[in-house]
């Protein structure tokens, strides 16, 4: 028959196994399809796969809420719709969160004790097109492990959603620890307990923190509730070779060192300023972590002490002693110059 020569090709090439075929690339003059993912589409797909790994749960929620929400979340008048489908989706959303805080005193009424949601969408602000911006919306609430007798009733705080912030932006090629941590945040956030990401003079890319207690009272849930709304449209376009020209991660054969510095500061002086100084003493440095914070005798009822672990990575050569207590006098003077700092006797 005419197909016996394909019939026993096929039965040769599964007794010798398929993956001794050799791959040969198409010829240029076949037509191959393009990538057809805009960059914007690409930055939300990397949103989404990396909150997902951090173990939130994607929420698909409608663009329109109740009016009372909608001014809650600052849409002052809110944007109304003509022709409502139910009175509670009578207005476009200015926010993601309203949404993710109903469905997470859903959850909880009905027995959950954690809950972790987030959702990628646009918001609404006026009529024009400039008025509607991408936005990923997150929040935690409850506890921040499942019970354990080793843990005790731990729930989550202002720095679980800044951690998963921060590993957001990471993924998508920033550095956070170069931006600016301002507050207030919105007036939906506690005024204590949030901040503002700051790229350069006046451009608010993200705010995180808890939620204030009065909307949690609002929605009848009983936990803390922390979120964060990252503004996709206003990070700045990726540049050509970004995510490429970042490094894997390799082992270096060259032990690092690290060393304590405690750092008398005024206590107007914010923690992020400081680390931000002491990052740049030297290229050298790697890692900055505040780990004590003490306010009391013998520093003035002005100061509070800060102490800072910095860790430092050769490249090319172990550190000597000498070149250590450089650096260290660089950190010292940096910090000095920037916030007026001093060392704590």
């Amino acid at each position: 028959r005419d197909r016996g020569e394909a019939d026993l090709v096929e039965e040769v090439l599964r007794i010798a196994g398929y993956d001794r075929i050799p791959s040969e690339p198409l010829p240029r003059p076949v037509p191959v399809a393009r990538p057809i993912l805009t960059p914007a589409q690409k930055r939300a797909r990397l949103a989404r796969r990396l909150l997902a790994s951090r173990g939130l749960n994607e929420a698909v929620t409608w663009s329109f809420i109740a009016e009372d929400d909608a001014r809650a979340f600052g849409a002052e008048p809110p944007l109304a719709l003509a022709n409502p489908i139910a009175r509670q989706l009578a207005c476009m959303r200015p926010s993601i969160l309203p949404n993710l805080l109903q469905a997470t005193a859903r959850n909880l009424a009905r027995g959950a004790k954690a809950v972790a949601l987030f959702e990628l969408g646009p918001v609404y602000h006026g009529l024009a097109a400039r008025d509607q911006e991408e936005v990923a919306g997150f929040l935690r609430a409850g506890r921040r492990h499942p019970p354990h007798w080793r843990d005790g009733d731990h729930t989550v705080d202002v720095f679980d959603i800044k951690a998963d912030l921060f590993a957001l932006l990471a993924s998508l090629g920033f550095a956070p620890e170069r931006l600016q941590i301002t507050e207030p945040a919105s007036p939906w956030y506690h005024p204590g307990r949030s901040g503002r990401l700051m790229m350069g003079k006046g451009r608010v890319i993200a705010e995180f923190g808890e939620l204030h207690p009065g909307l949690r009272k609002g929605q009848d849930i009983p936990v803390p509730v922390v979120a964060a709304e990252l503004f996709l449209d206003r990070l700045p376009p990726e540049k050509a070779g970004r995510r490429r020209a970042r490094a894997a991660w390799r082992p270096n054969r060259l032990p690092s060192v690290e060393r304590d510095f405690a750092f008398v500061v005024n206590e107007s002086v914010r923690a992020a300023d400081l680390l931000a100084a002491v990052r740049k003493a030297s290229p050298l440095i790697t890692d900055v972590l505040v780990f004590d914070r003490y306010q009391g005798p013998p520093l003035a009822e002005d100061e509070v002490s800060l102490a800072l672990r910095v860790r430092l990575t050769p490249t090319d050569h172990t550190l000597t002693e000498a070149e250590i207590e450089e650096i260290a006098q660089t950190i010292v003077a940096a910090a000095a110059k920037a916030v007026g700092a001093r060392l704590r006797g």
